[in-house]
């Protein structure tokens, strides 16, 4: 939990550090796109995989490279969505699902692949 905790917040981190600025929130919750969940789903997802990686005594660096098919996943949503909204380009999302408040940072997400072109490739 603590690793997907520091792993979330280094993606709305690396967005900060990368504008120099607070990254916008955009509250959509009243018009939630289904891609959206799947990218804030896809995420936890990858979190709880690195998490248990690098719990396994498995080297960070590896552990993100290894989720190829997950990081193509990702880019393939991120792309979908900046197609369909490009203003969020810069931006962060939130949205609120009963007590939960999800957050999904699209420079963080940026940020977070071109990571993995550099380091993964």
């Amino acid at each position: 939990m603590k690793l997907r905790l520091v792993f979330v917040i280094a993606l709305l981190a690396l967005g900060v550090a990368h504008s120099g600025n607070w990254v916008k929130q955009v509250d959509i919750t009243g018009h939630v796109p289904g891609v959206v969940r799947q990218i804030a789903s896809l995420i936890d997802e990858m979190a709880r995989d690195i998490t248990s990686c690098v719990n396994a005594g498995n080297r960070r660096d590896r552990c993100i490279c290894d989720r190829r098919d997950q990081h193509e996943r990702l880019r393939s949503m991120y792309e979908e969505v900046m197609t369909r909204y490009p203003q969020w380009a810069d931006k962060a999302v939130s949205y609120r699902e009963g007590d939960t408040q999800h957050v999904v940072s699209f420079v963080g997400i940026k940020l977070q692949l071109q990571y993995f072109d550099r380091s993964c490739r």
